[in-house]
């Protein structure tokens, strides 16, 4: 089972970006204001920030309260490419770490927990909302695909109508119905896309970012015997009035369930296991997952892809009168290479997607989920 995949985006520029902490970040947005710089001009220089610190959502909400909507569009793409990061020191609570007995116990209550979500789960259904983003300079991918002669040349023009390099832009964005029945998912895919075009399903399903794995598939992975991982302490931190402890792990090739694919050369979609590490946030008393995020690790150079990061939050939703903790947002965050390096040009992109699921409801409706090809009867 794979759970990350993502196809190569052809030729681009990679912005450049510059490594900022929090307090940068509102020293920027400060002299910008006091120099009367427009709206459009502010979210170009936030654009150009690469955050060292994350940006949590009481920050954003405090830093974009006066903001204008171009400004709070780039700081929101901001906060959420910084996810992966630490928050700032002065926001990591200053608590012992538990004893290695201590944590051994709180490592199996994680165990158990994951082992059993997927089954504790009931049969629902919920939108899955996924905005899709990258730095590709608007023309370049378009025509390079136009010069390979690929079927899917229409696809990638219809895709590049950026505003240029040095800031993420909106490609599309893809809804979809996700109905969870007896510890699957299956999703009904339709797309409202930024150029307002209808794009076929198997077209879209080859572009850009896909990712798998929110419903239980990860946790299930990370927390088996068979992932060997090997976790170590890393701090407390407090997420929505929550106290969580924070533990880095890493799971080698050998144990990987974790594969990264690309396409579309030749029309050939390429697989490849990669390592893979990254953090896991967990209620000390219960070992309930509320956060986790991984890295693929050591990727071969051959690899188009040569970075690719997801995180998962959990949060308590109400499903039929009850609440159940389930992903409530998802970040993906890629860099690739391009086979085709345009002139003067580094042949990197970054690209962004983030999905944020939604109207939890009770699934019960007189249907039944056949063998085989995954359908709803």
């Amino acid at each position: 089972m794979g759970f990350f995949s993502g196809s190569v985006l052809l030729a681009a520029v990679l912005a450049s970006v510059h490594p900022a902490t929090i307090q940068q970040l509102k020293e920027t947005l400060a002299a910008a204001h006091a120099a009367g710089r427009s709206d459009a001009r502010i979210a170009e220089e936030v654009s150009s920030l690469d955050m060292s610190e994350r940006i949590t959502e009481e920050q954003f909400a405090e830093i974009s309260r006066s903001e204008k909507p171009a400004t709070v569009e780039a700081l929101r793409l901001l906060a959420d490419a910084s996810s992966f990061q630490d928050p700032p020191p002065s926001d990591i609570p200053n608590e012992p770490a538990p004893t290695l007995a201590g944590l051994q116990v709180l490592l199996t209550k994680a165990f158990a927990y994951a082992r059993g979500y997927v089954r504790s789960l009931p049969d629902f259904r919920c939108t899955r909302r996924t905005a899709r983003f990258d730095d590709d300079p608007a023309g370049r991918a378009a025509a390079s695909v136009a010069a390979l002669g690929d079927a899917d040349t229409t696809m990638w023009r219809l895709q590049a109508s950026g505003k240029g390099p040095g800031r993420f832009t909106e490609r599309d964005v893809v809804t979809s119905e996700v109905t969870f029945v007896q510890g699957r998912d299956v999703q009904e895919n339709r797309r409202e896309s930024a150029s307002h075009a209808e794009v076929p399903a198997e077209l879209y399903y080859l572009q850009g970012l896909r990712t798998s794995g929110e419903f239980g598939g990860m946790m299930n992975s990370l927390f088996s015997e068979n992932s060997a991982a090997q976790f170590h302490w890393r701090h407390w931190e407090r997420i929505g009035g929550d106290k969580l402890a924070v533990l880095t792990f890493e799971v080698d090739l050998a144990h990987s369930n974790f594969f990264i694919d690309w396409c579309c050369l030749n029309k050939a979609v390429r697989r490849e296991r990669v390592a893979y590490q990254g953090q896991v946030f967990l209620d000390p008393n219960s070992g309930v997952v509320r956060r986790v995020w991984w890295k693929a690790a050591d990727i071969p150079a051959a690899i188009p892809t040569r970075s690719s990061e997801t995180l998962v939050e959990y949060g308590p939703v109400a499903i039929g009168g009850k609440s159940w903790v389930c992903p409530v947002k998802s970040i993906t965050l890629t860099e690739t290479r391009s086979p085709l390096q345009p002139k003067g040009g580094s042949g990197q992109i970054r690209s962004l997607n983030e999905v944020v699921f939604s109207n939890y409801r009770k699934f019960d409706v007189k249907s039944r989920l056949l063998p085989g090809d995954g359908s709803l009867r």
